[in-house]
C-alpha cells in the first residue's frame, strides 16, 4: 500500500519577486497596469507604486538604444544648466570647414518648425546663419516680419551682416526692418543720434518684442 506525500503548502511570493514579477510583465511583455493588477490580485495603486519604486532602486534601468540619445542627454543638460527653453546639439562633422554648414541646417531646421504666421524674427549676421539660407524651405507667412539685429558694414569681403535678414525675409515672403546705419560709428554721440532716428527707433521696438531672436556667438 502506497501513501501519497502530502502536497507542501506553496509559499507566498516574497516582496522582491512581486517586484520584479511586476516590472516583467510590464516592461517586457507590455501588460497594462490594470492587467497587471488583476493577474497579480492586487490594487492598481500597489502596481503604480511597485513601478515608481523599480526605477528608484535601479531594479529597472532604461536605455535608450539610438544614434542621437547621445546627444539628447547634453540638450537636456545645457537646458537644465542654464534654464533653456529647448536646445540643439549637433554631431561634430567629420571636416572641420562643414561646421558651419552642419550648424545653419539645424538652424535651418529650427526656423522651419518655429516660425509661423504673426510672428516676428530678430537675426544678426555672420556666416554661421548666412549659411541656414540654403537650407530653408520657401514658405509664405502672413503677418510676419524679420528684423535686423546689426547695421551694415561699408565694405564687406564675403558676407555683410544685414543681408542675411533680407535674404531670410525673403525666404518666408516677408517684409524685412533694416538698421539702415554702420555696425560700428567712431563716438557715443553719433551713435545716440543714430538712434534717436524715428526710422532706427521703430527697428529697435520691433526687434525688442521679436517672438525669437537668433544671433551666433
Amino acid at each position: 500500500m502506497t501513501t501519497e506525500k502530502p502536497r507542501q503548502a506553496r509559499l507566498p511570493m516574497v516582496s522582491s519577486d512581486l517586484t520584479v514579477k511586476t516590472a516583467w510583465l510590464y516592461y517586457v511583455e507590455g501588460f497594462t497596469q490594470e492587467q497587471i493588477a488583476e493577474k497579480l490580485d492586487v490594487s492598481r495603486v500597489k502596481v503604480m507604486r511597485t513601478l515608481a519604486s523599480c526605477t528608484a532602486e535601479g531594479i529597472v534601468v532604461t536605455m535608450i538604444n539610438a544614434p542621437t540619445a547621445g546627444q539628447v542627454a547634453l540638450e537636456r543638460e545645457l537646458e537644465k544648466r542654464w534654464g533653456l527653453n529647448a536646445a540643439v546639439v549637433i554631431p561634430t562633422p567629420s571636416a572641420h570647414d562643414h561646421l558651419e554648414k552642419a550648424i545653419g541646417h539645424a538652424v535651418a531646421a529650427y526656423l522651419g518648425e518655429q516660425m509661423q504666421d504673426g510672428m516676428t524674427l530678430a537675426i544678426g549676421g555672420g556666416a554661421t546663419l548666412h549659411a541656414s539660407l540654403g537650407f530653408l524651405a520657401r514658405r509664405q507667412l502672413k503677418h510676419a516680419c524679420v528684423v535686423a539685429l546689426v547695421g551694415s558694414l561699408p565694405h564687406s569681403q564675403w558676407i555683410n551682416p544685414s543681408i542675411v535678414a533680407a535674404k531670410v525675409a525673403d525666404v518666408f515672403e516677408v517684409d524685412s526692418y533694416q538698421i539702415t546705419a554702420p555696425v560700428t560709428v567712431d563716438n557715443p554721440s553719433l551713435r545716440d543720434l543714430l538712434w534717436a532716428q524715428p526710422t532706427l527707433q521703430d527697428v529697435r521696438q520691433r526687434a525688442a518684442a521679436a517672438d525669437i531672436a537668433l544671433l551666433t556667438v
